[in-house]
C-alpha cells in the first residue's frame, strides 16, 4: 500500500475513534487501471470523504506528499497534479451549502504536519498566488494544524480541534 493510502486509511480510522460518521466515496474503477484506453466515461468524485459529528457536516479530500509542496491542476489538460481542478470545484460547490464545512486535509510528510485549509482559503491562495504548487508555509496561516501521534507503528490525528473550529 502506497504512503498516501497509508495516510488516508490511518486519518479515517482517527476519526472512526473519535466518533465521527465517515463515508468513504469510493474510487471508480478507472483509477486502478490507468492504461484502459476502452473507458469512455471517468466518473471522478469530488473529494474522498464525507465526515459528520454533530453538528458539523464535513467534506475532505485527503493529500499526502512527501516532498515539500502539493501540486495544482489549472486545468483539465495537465496531467499528473496532486489536486485536481474537479476536487477544486467540488469542494467549493459543497461549501456554498449551509452548514457544510469543505477543504483539503494535507500532510507533509517530510515535516510531519498535518493541516485541515478550508476549500475558501484555498481559492483565495490561488487568487492572490501565482503558484502552482500549495507548500506547508502557505498553509501555516490559514489551516488548522491538526495534532497527530505516532501509536506504535500508525498515526492517531485528532481532527476534534478542527470540528470545533478553531
Amino acid at each position: 500500500m502506497n504512503e498516501g493510502k497509508k495516510f488516508e486509511e490511518q486519518f479515517k480510522a482517527s476519526l472512526i475513534k473519535d466518533n465521527f460518521l465517515v463515508i468513504r466515496l469510493p474510487d471508480p474503477p478507472q483509477s486502478f487501471n490507468m492504461g484502459d484506453t476502452k473507458l469512455r466515461f471517468a466518473n471522478k468524485n469530488p473529494y474522498d470523504l464525507v465526515v459528520y459529528k454533530n453538528p458539523n457536516l464535513f467534506c475532505l479530500e485527503l493529500k499526502s506528499n512527501k516532498s515539500k509542496s502539493i501540486s495544482i491542476q489549472f486545468n483539465k489538460r495537465e496531467k499528473g497534479k496532486d489536486i485536481k481542478l474537479h476536487q477544486i470545484e467540488g469542494l467549493t460547490k459543497a461549501s456554498l451549502n449551509k452548514g457544510v464545512r469543505s477543504g483539503f486535509i494535507l500532510n507533509y510528510r517530510n515535516t510531519n504536519n498535518t493541516y485541515f485549509l478550508d476549500i475558501n482559503d484555498f481559492n483565495e491562495f490561488l487568487a492572490t498566488s501565482n503558484k502552482k504548487s500549495i507548500n506547508e508555509n502557505d498553509v501555516i496561516e490559514k489551516g488548522v494544524l491538526i495534532p497527530q501521534e505516532l501509536v506504535r507503528v500508525k498515526y492517531y490525528y485528532d481532527f476534534n480541534r478542527v470540528g470545533e473550529g478553531k
